[in-house]
């Protein structure tokens, strides 16, 4: 064999993993862009480039493939992107996460026949931590990208209704605050509902107070509300 056709497996192998490494690091980008100035062109470039990078590396999993104790693992960081679709997922809150859940639980049932498919690629020492990884990380984005695009792309015109606080709490989840309030029955709603809120909103509303909620219809038709003080008449 000549050194021009060993050197091929070589380059090929870098070239792959700048391509999916580049990705990744689009992805976090995307991400970080989106949370700190929500724009629907950035959302839709991030659920595009999120899960490519996984998607590419499974066509060569052995090039990404970490040392972890005694054992090597598919590299960790690919799945960073779609933690960070998760993340912006689970500060909306949808009146009924049904079709969430599903769509979660098909891409994990999709990723996982990538990963299963690729379980013969060449050199791949640890198919079965691929498989995890995939399987999870499409869980996680298929839960957070149709409740972004949801979200997001949503133009459709907002109802307001107002609703008593019966109460408020905060929740820990290091290394951040989460601010709710229960809220009496409201609209169609029979029961107390939580709802969480901005700092500032739960700063401003106590017991006894009404929070003004606002009703979306969804992009997508996954209705989701937010709450927020009432402006004074």
């Amino acid at each position: 064999m000549s050194t021009v056709e060993d050197a091929s497996p070589t380059a090929s192998r870098w070239q792959i993993q700048l391509i999916c490494y580049g990705l990744t690091a689009a992805g976090v980008v995307l991400g970080i862009a989106d949370m700190v100035r929500p724009d629907p062109l950035t959302a839709a470039a991030l659920l595009l480039v999120a899960p490519l990078a996984l998607l590419i590396a499974a066509s060569a999993p052995a090039a990404f493939e970490v040392r972890l104790g005694l054992s090597k693992i598919l590299n960790p960081l690919l799945g960073v992107p779609t933690v960070l679709v998760l993340v912006m997922a689970l500060v909306r809150q949808l009146v009924d996460p049904t079709w969430a859940v599903v769509s979660s639980a098909v891409g994990a049932a999709m990723f996982l026949a990538l990963g299963f498919a690729a379980r013969v690629r060449p050199g791949l020492q640890s198919p079965i931590a691929m498989m995890v990884l995939l399987a999870v990380s499409g869980g996680l984005y298929g839960y957070g990208a149709i409740v972004l695009a949801d979200v997001q792309f949503d133009t459709s015109p907002t109802t307001v209704v107002q609703a008593p606080v019966t109460g408020k709490f905060l929740t820990y989840d290091l290394p951040s605050t989460h601010y709710h309030l229960r809220l009496a029955p409201w609209g169609a709603r029979t029961t107390p509902n939580e709802v969480e809120v901005p700092h500032a909103v739960y700063d401003a509303l106590g017991p006894g107070a009404l929070a003004c909620i606002v009703q979306h219809p969804g992009a997508l038709g996954l209705a989701w509300l937010t709450a927020r003080t009432c402006k004074p008449n």
